[in-house]
């Protein structure tokens, strides 16, 4: 089925030009001089994704925007404008109004390729009961702790890789700043927070985690379960550090620095809307260690899609996707980083067995053969882990 595109901008030679661009694409492209217009359209058309510029009379793109968001959850949307506010853009990321931010004068070939790989994705499909949970990503928990933690560090001119740390203590906040660095506006693609630092500045990250910071997970009724969470991706992550570098005498390469964080996002949702899908609260184990068959039965998606989904949403990098999509499927054809993949996988296990051994999840044994480690170096991870 033909993918539809809607193009908003009060200029008629804007319009032109981007009709000249997709001419000939597979694509069923509708084009509006307003807001108002564009709406209009939206009411009485299937559509996939809105491009539209910032700056126009009446009803402005972060109006648009923000009326699609709510009314329209599952348009993806972008923005195409000729002001690079860098003030203006973080408003746009921070809550959540488009995925890219793309400058005017655009490269028709880049414009192509950003939108043809968000059609290419895999990861959009998605159950309609969860597009409005997920649509509100910026409501995640977030810890407050880390907001007063890294502005006295920022105050007193801390060393750049120790704010780093501080922050990918917390996967939600990880998530927040990657996704904001690998937006077309910045035009970088990593899963480095040190290198995000370095692109956004500390002004901004301070100020985004300010933002942020309004809802606290130690208000949440979930916290025990979120606490629980967090260790969980926390140790994941300095256990594939400590697999590469012990194991596989390898350096990771810093881009994959915060893989393990990122990987089991879906289950923040999962934790936080349980009982809205269930219509009761559930038990304590149920939220932590739910079986995938009954993650299907009540969300339609597991886990892991839905974690890819929030990811691929996001913009981050494709070994990112990857990593929550296949974590427990980590020799799925579809794999291209298949020793990062193979790794976070008995990372994974390992640090369920550390943090919460009730929540069993089985360990591909043909993936410790792959990577040439015995079962007694793995108990021996374990083991060494608790010292």
């Amino acid at each position: 089925m033909k993918r539809s595109i809607l193009f908003v901008d009060d200029e008629k030679q804007i319009l032109n030009s981007l009709r000249r661009v997709f001419m000939g694409k597979d694509y069923n492209l509708y084009f509006a001089l307003s807001g108002e217009e564009a709406l209009e359209i939206l009411d009485s058309k299937s559509v996939d994704l809105i491009i539209s510029d910032m700056r126009m009379p009446n009803m402005d793109g972060i109006k648009l925007l923000s009326i699609v968001k709510d009314k329209y959850p599952k348009v993806i949307r972008m923005i195409l404008s000729g002001y690079s506010d860098e003030k203006q853009a973080l408003g746009v990321f921070e809550n959540n109004l488009a995925i890219s931010y793309i400058l005017k004068p655009w490269d028709n070939e880049k414009l192509l390729e950003i939108v043809d790989s968000i059609f290419k994705s895999e990861y959009i499909a998605i159950n309609e009961d969860l597009v409005q949970i997920l649509n509100d990503i910026e409501k995640l928990p977030l810890s407050m702790k880390i907001y007063n933690e890294l502005c006295g560090m920022i105050n007193e001119d801390e060393n750049i890789d120790n704010i780093s740390r501080v922050i990918e203590e917390d996967p939600t906040l990880t998530l927040k700043i990657l996704s904001i660095v690998n937006s077309a506006f910045y035009a970088l693609k990593t899963g480095s927070i040190k290198q995000a630092l370095n692109y956004l500045g500390l002004d901004n990250i301070k100020n985004l985690v300010f933002l942020s910071c309004f809802i606290d997970k130690g208000k949440s009724k979930f916290s025990r379960e979120l606490d629980i969470l967090w260790n969980h991706l926390v140790t994941t992550n300095n256990l594939i550090i400590k697999i590469y570098k012990e194991i596989l005498e390898k350096k990771l390469d810093e881009e994959f620095s915060t893989v393990g964080l990122l990987h089991d996002l879906g289950k923040i949702v999962i934790i936080t809307a349980y009982d809205t899908k269930l219509g009761k609260v559930p038990s304590f184990d149920d939220r932590i260690s739910i079986s995938p068959e009954k993650e299907k039965q009540i969300f339609k998606n597991s886990h892991e899609e839905i974690g890819a989904y929030i990811l691929s949403r996001s913009g981050m990098p494709e070994y990112v996707i990857e990593a929550a999509l296949f974590h427990h499927d980590p020799l799925n054809e579809k794999v291209k980083y298949k020793e990062l993949l193979m790794a976070l996988h008995l990372a994974d296990y390992c640090s369920w067995r550390l943090i919460y051994e009730e929540y069993h999840i089985e360990l591909n044994e043909e993936v410790l053969k792959l990577l040439n480690i015995s079962k007694d170096q793995v108990e021996d991870l374990i083991k060494n882990y608790k010292k």
